[in-house]
């Protein structure tokens, strides 16, 4: 876990992370969260509506910038604020996911860091776009 502080951080700073979605954890977030869409469970019924196969959960995905917000930029400090995200591509099970966050704004009187991500999978390009604000308590 990295642990910068505010004065640590400056604009164009980066982080990185892979995470591997099997349908193991698609299966436990199913269960965590209530959400059998039928697009989550059936790959027929994914099919019938032009993707390859079932959909991994959008929500599933982003919660991993929960991960690089809190373990690596900023890290022990940070606490997230606020996060929007745009899905410009399926995700499917299994998938090798980088996350790249790179700081694009800070704002000294609140001790607020905006963090662009980018979610992508090689060969594939980036599925996820997102925007994200972190408050450091140090």
């Amino acid at each position: 876990m990295r642990t910068h502080s505010f004065s640590d951080l400056s604009l164009g700073m980066h982080a990185a992370i892979t995470v591997n979605i099997s349908q193991s954890d698609v299966d436990s977030f199913m269960s965590l969260s209530g959400d059998f869409s039928t697009v989550h469970v059936d790959d027929a019924y994914a099919e019938s509506r032009g993707f390859h196969q079932r959909l991994v959960h959008g929500v599933l995905v982003a919660s991993y910038i929960s991960r690089l917000i809190g373990m690596e930029l900023p890290g022990k400090h940070g606490v997230l604020r606020s996060l929007a995200c745009q899905f410009r591509k399926p995700v499917y099970a299994a998938a090798d996911l980088n996350f790249v966050g790179q700081i694009t704004r800070l704002v000294p009187a609140l001790r607020l860091a905006q963090v662009t991500v980018e979610i992508s999978e090689d060969g594939r390009g980036v599925l996820v776009s997102a925007l994200a604000e972190t408050v450091l308590k140090q």
